[in-house]
């Protein structure tokens, strides 16, 4: 088993050579042919030819993203919420991890987690994200190779393993609960960002929450699919700050969406806003189809804490200007959480160091 120190160091040096890789390519055009990383480089072409919803810019954005968690300050703060004591356990298990592959290398956060508490890794690809986190993998075991042989990735069903981490639908949610019962494991389920719009909000905040809506095309857990405003608000408010994104009707599969929620809303004659690559439909649900985001109002004697708490099982995240709601995220950053902002609010790192 590596010592705690040296698994740190490894994905703080992972950390700085993905930022090196980005910076390196910023101004190239896609695919990226990065000489100094190879195999990552290859791993962003084969993506985008194997998942048409992982562009060039999307699969960027999740690089620099965990990049930037990765800093030897974010590691350093997150740790220090343990026990010391318990990053240095023996007790080495197997631990399999079932992927999702709705944004690009979504099941980072758990790789890390894993690796970081010690155990060894079997993770289950998404057919439609298997490519780039075994790049990230090789160039984690060049950083230390006392990694070898402690990670395995596979597009096949999990064999050997002592304990699962899944994430995926409700539907393959119960499948999870069914076939892991006998094992300890973590199943997470379907859950959106939410974002509460106080009014008081200026044009640089409403336009980074545009950011929460159309990055990875709304296609992620945490991005926003229902937004509360309050009685009144101009939509127009909202949309005119939103033009900034509107090149994600150049992405043909979102457009088609766009296309196809568009033509149901005018044949069932749904109430809803039209921008021209964004619908806003007046419905009380978290889930939308891509291209939709659910709008409702509220009056101004809302308890928010109490609603968060009665629907915690559907939200990942809240972005609004108040910091004191539960689950808060700041405009703009919801697809840049903390290595302590844990998906389903629980806890990853102390279940695997409690095995």
């Amino acid at each position: 088993m590596i010592y705690t120190a040296k698994r740190i160091e490894a994905f703080i040096r992972l950390g700085e050579a993905l930022m090196i890789f980005v910076k390196a390519n910023q101004n190239n055009d896609a695919p990226f042919n990065d000489a100094n990383q190879p195999a990552l480089s290859q791993a962003i072409r084969q993506s985008i030819d194997n998942n048409p919803w992982f562009t060039c810019k999307n699969i960027v954005q999740a690089i620099t993203a965990i990049a930037d968690s990765l800093s030897e300050q974010q590691i350093n703060d997150w740790l220090s919420m343990y026990n010391s004591e318990l990053l240095k356990h023996e007790n080495q298990k197997t631990i399999g991890v079932v992927m999702a592959g709705n944004i690009p290398m979504v099941g980072f956060h758990d790789l890390l987690c894993v690796l970081i508490s010690g155990h060894r890794l079997a993770a289950k690809l998404s057919y439609d994200d298997r490519f780039l986190l075994p790049a990230i993998v090789k160039m984690l075991e060049n950083i230390e190779p006392g990694f070898s042989g402690q990670i395995t990735c596979t597009t096949h069903q999990l064999r050997e393993f002592d304990v699962v981490i899944a994430t995926g639908s409700n539907n393959s949610a119960r499948y999870f609960e069914y076939y892991f019962a006998k094992y300890p494991h973590i199943i997470r389920k379907n859950r959106n960002g939410m974002a509460i719009i106080s009014g008081q909000e200026n044009k640089k905040q409403l336009t980074a929450l545009g950011e929460d809506v159309f990055a990875y095309f709304g296609l992620g857990c945490r991005n926003v699919s229902r937004i509360f405003l309050p009685e009144g608000y101009s939509i127009a408010t909202l949309l005119d700050n939103w033009e900034v994104y509107a090149d994600v009707a150049n992405h043909s599969r979102y457009m088609n969406n766009y296309t196809y929620n568009r033509s149901v809303f005018l044949l069932n004659t749904t109430p809803h806003f039209d921008n021209g690559f964004v619908l806003l439909r007046p419905l009380d649900s978290f889930a939308a189809p891509v291209s939709v985001v659910n709008i409702s109002y509220y009056k101004p004697d809302v308890d928010w804490q109490a609603f968060i708490n009665e629907n915690n099982s559907l939200i990942q995240c809240v972005i609004s200007n108040n910091r004191g709601h539960p689950l808060h995220v700041d405009f703009g950053i919801s697809q840049h959480p903390r290595l302590d902002d844990y998906a389903d609010s629980v806890d990853t790192l102390q279940f695997l160091l409690s095995l």
